[in-house]
């Protein structure tokens, strides 16, 4: 056994996880939460079934969209990083909506080309 047993009780959201890119027509979307990246990357995969592509994200550079998906942080480091993150956000969501990522990626696919 390689990796490392997690401790009982001890916040699993101490290391923030990278953000999901995702690109409608000409639009890129960076799509993150504050807990371990499992809201996001759902997110991310409900926005490709409704017709995105993945796409790297570099530096925060040609980002045109900033979606963040809150979520309940365990550790402080996540409390103070989800505000950081709602702060600088384009669009805050509560929860993960499928029918939200259908309707954005009809508009924004459609938008872009």
């Amino acid at each position: 056994m390689k990796r490392p047993l997690r401790i009982l009780g001890e916040p699993t959201d101490r290391t923030p996880a990278d953000p999901v890119g995702v690109k409608l027509g000409t639009k890129v979307l960076s799509v993150v939460d504050a807990h371990d990246g499992a809201a996001a990357s759902q997110l991310g995969e409900l926005l490709v079934q409704a017709g995105a592509r993945y796409a790297e994200l570099e530096a925060d550079t040609g980002v045109d969209f900033h979606i963040v998906v809150r979520s309940a942080p365990q550790s402080p480091e996540a409390y103070l990083r989800s505000e950081v993150l709602e702060e600088t956000a384009d669009l805050v969501l509560g929860s993960v909506r499928p029918t939200f990522a259908r309707l954005l990626a009809r508009s924004l696919g459609a938008a872009g080309g």
